[in-house]
């Protein structure tokens, strides 16, 4: 009686730490066979020691990892131009320069006014384009470092199920 409680509770606590591990693919995702008449409860040891073993080789592990379905995520970039404005400011700017330049003289006062606006408005719209343009180079660097992570998680993850299947293959199991 003893030894079928211990049994019991040892098949319990595995079976617990393999939850997680059961979580790891979608079904029909991954098929193991017991080729070597092993039990349903020496399955559930051998893939948590395989889980282990495979996460402690490969450096990744799935039960952590908060994509487990391998799809990539749609990550909307967005395009802020810390400039935006500078063309309504430049106009701005160069015309109160302007007015204040012709000042002294009252006849050109305007003309002075709208010649600095139209000055200001060309070094604000030079100022806002780069502005964009540094803004969109950012939103680049941004979007190809999120590709390059995913990369690294979908080969994480492959080189996961490779290192499990091959522990499983090596406990006497067929894996497909």
């Amino acid at each position: 009686m003893h030894t079928k409680l211990k049994t019991t509770c040892i098949a319990a606590i595995v079976s617990l730490l393999m939850s997680p591990v059961a979580a790891l693919a979608k079904p029909g995702d991954m098929y193991v066979y017991p080729a070597k008449g092993q039990s349903n409860d020496q399955l559930e040891k051998d893939r948590y020691e395989c889980y282990l073993w495979a996460s402690k080789e490969t450096g990744f592990d799935p039960t952590n990892n908060e994509s487990r379905t391998q799809q990539a995520k749609v990550v909307r970039v967005p395009v802020q131009n810390e400039k935006q404005g500078a063309t309504l400011a430049g106009t701005v700017i160069g015309a109160i320069a302007g007015a204040a330049i012709g000042a002294g003289d009252r006849h050109d006062h305007g003309q002075a006014a709208v010649a600095g606006a139209a000055v200001g408005t060309m070094i604000g719209a030079t100022v806002e384009q780069q502005g964009q343009v540094q803004a969109q180079q950012q939103a680049q660097d941004t979007a190809t470092q999120i590709a390059q992570e995913q990369q690294a998680q979908t080969q994480g993850m492959e080189n996961y199920r490779r290192a499990f299947s091959a522990c499983l293959e090596g406990r006497g199991y067929v894996v497909k």
